[in-house]
């Protein structure tokens, strides 16, 4: 339900409420509907990888340094409950498809160097490639479309490319957390690879780097996250601001591995742990970036008419720093008072970091806390609404591929309307199926992975192992929680309502029924080819080229 009003306090922050009546929101309702004939505004949408859920000043002033989003979180509409998949790779296949994930891709564990010519439709990681992503949406309405940073949604053909989704141009790198400084991978986690080229990835490493149609030649060296601002930078500078421009910057910050200039170190030197020191920095230069990007924004004229959404991917992750692992892989965020983390159906896991700002935001919804249900899959349908173009896709329809699941969130962004258009949000991996159907939510699984809850200052020297070890709850036969109540988690009442854990154990199983049977494959040694033979030891396309 929407609040008219900041009224939900956020830790020890002391926030100026402005008192809205009831009767004032209905009044703006109609000025917030979207004219025919209003300008489209620029939407630039910024993701966050793992960015902790206390990990934002707004939430923790005591160590969190976050003052650019600070700001523009309390001055716009902080999203208090959006939530994500608890993983990278199907939050943002889900949030360009406009698929729920159980539509699109819900695997984190698929080589990106895999490939079935027998099912080409759902080959590969990432978006099957005949689903039509929000990019090839905006182009079509007549917006300039630029994707900067982590893309990890497809990198088989050039289809499951940036450029091949719909955007006109592409910095990008398309795996999960290569690293900062030499764009490549060392360890034997990330990304998998036939036999053939296991001695050549563990021994020199492939670099991860593209731009737009063919390997980047990027300043090795130079921290990651700044060529991806400077270049971002740029396309803000280089645009007509006549034209309306979808930018899509998703920071490679605060993933693994953790890395980070010096600079930003020494201003955390009073956090003792060095893995929760190195995090707080981190998080401090993504924050500088957003400031970046508004201040260019402004500086072009463009401010007053974008939309601008800060989301993260998942929750922060907060897994075990096992004896002899590299310390820079190792889970350094804090999703203190939620329970869990990345990788865990619990809410530090998927309830995540949102808000919305940019002067196309009514005025009447500045300063307040949403607190409707968001979803990834939804912006699809919202920026369509904004761009005055259809949201349907007959490529996937006559692929036989899900339809688009993405509900417009603008009456509600925009307070025409008070409650959410989205009910529900299910997530239908195998080994924790959940579904959120607010006030309820329910678990199901017998091996539910960090589970655990963290304190306010996480990790810490007193952490045994240097973090949470991935643990095992039990909820074979269902944990539900309240999770307006109880957002902590603490309190299974299933016993106490078994109408409300069979009522959702049935849309699940609804859910479960209708999750996309995707056969993306298995690694091929064209892959392998391509990636030293045509592209000289980079990443890239490897079918159809």
């Amino acid at each position: 339900m929407m609040h008219c009003a900041l009224a939900v306090p956020l830790a020890a922050v002391v926030w100026v409420v402005f008192a809205v009546s009831l009767l004032g929101c209905a009044q703006h309702a109609a000025s917030a509907a979207v004219r025919a004939d209003a300008p489209k505004p620029h939407i630039v949408f910024i993701m966050i990888d793992d960015w902790g859920f206390h990990n934002f000043g707004i939430r923790n002033q005591t160590e969190a340094k976050t003052p650019n989003m600070d700001k523009l979180a309390r001055d716009g509409l902080l999203l208090d409950q959006a939530y994500s998949y608890f993983w990278c790779t199907p939050s943002r296949s889900s949030f360009l498809s406009g698929r729920l994930p159980l539509h699109v891709f819900h695997s984190n564990r698929v080589s990106s160097a895999s490939w079935d010519s027998q099912h080409p439709d759902t080959a590969g990681v990432g978006i099957p490639r005949n689903m039509t992503t929000i990019p090839a949406f905006m182009r079509k309405a007549g917006y300039k479309t630029h994707m900067v940073g982590k893309w990890d949604a497809g990198i088989a053909t050039p289809q499951h490319s940036p450029l091949g989704r719909g955007f006109d141009s592409s910095l990008h790198y398309f795996n999960h957390d290569n690293n900062y400084y030499a764009y490549n991978y060392t360890d034997t986690v990330s990304v998998q690879f036939p036999v053939k080229c296991q001695l050549l990835k563990y021994v020199t490493g492939f670099v991860d780097l593209w731009n737009s149609t063919e390997p980047a030649d990027a300043p090795i060296g130079t921290y990651e996250e700044h060529v991806f601002r400077d270049h971002a930078l740029d396309v803000i500078s280089k645009h007509d601001a006549s034209t309306p421009l979808f930018l899509y910057y998703a920071s490679h910050i605060a993933h693994a591995p953790l890395q980070v200039p010096q600079a930003y170190l020494d201003r955390f030197q009073h956090i003792p742990d060095p893995i929760r020191r190195t995090y707080q920095a981190m998080v401090l230069a993504a924050d500088d970036v957003v400031g970046n990007i508004t201040a260019a924004l402004k500086a072009k004229g463009m401010w007053e008419n974008t939309l601008l959404v800060v989301h993260s991917d998942n929750g922060g992750a907060i897994y075990q720093c096992l004896d002899g692992m590299d310390a820079s892989l190792c889970g350094g965020a804090s999703n203190w008072p939620l329970r869990g983390g990345k990788l865990s159906p619990f809410q530090g896991g998927i309830r995540v970091n949102a808000f919305v700002n940019g002067g196309f935001l009514p005025s009447h919804r500045r300063g307040q806390v949403e607190t409707g249900l968001v979803v990834l899959a939804d912006w699809m349908a919202t920026f369509c609404e904004l761009a005055g173009v259809a949201c349907e896709d007959p490529i996937a329809k006559k692929a036989n591929l899900p339809a688009i699941d993405s509900q417009s969130l603008w009456s509600l962004l925009s307070g025409a309307n008070s409650t959410s258009p989205r009910v529900e949000y299910p997530i239908t991996f195998d080994q924790s199926p959940l579904i959120v159907r607010p006030p309820w939510k329910l678990i199901v699984g017998d091996n539910l992975q960090y589970g655990q809850w963290t304190g306010p200052k996480y990790p810490n020297a007193t952490t045994t192992g240097g973090g949470v070890p991935a643990g095992a709850v039990n909820c074979t036969a269902g944990c539900l929680f309240n999770i307006e109540q109880d957002p902590t988690e603490h309190h299974d009442v299933a016993a106490q309502h078994p109408d409300v854990v069979a009522d959702l154990k049935q849309r699940l199983a609804y859910w479960q029924s209708h999750t996309l049977t995707w056969k993306p494959g298995w690694p091929i040694p064209q892959a392998c080819e391509a990636y030293i033979h045509r592209y000289n030891g980079y990443y890239g396309p490897f079918i159809d080229v």
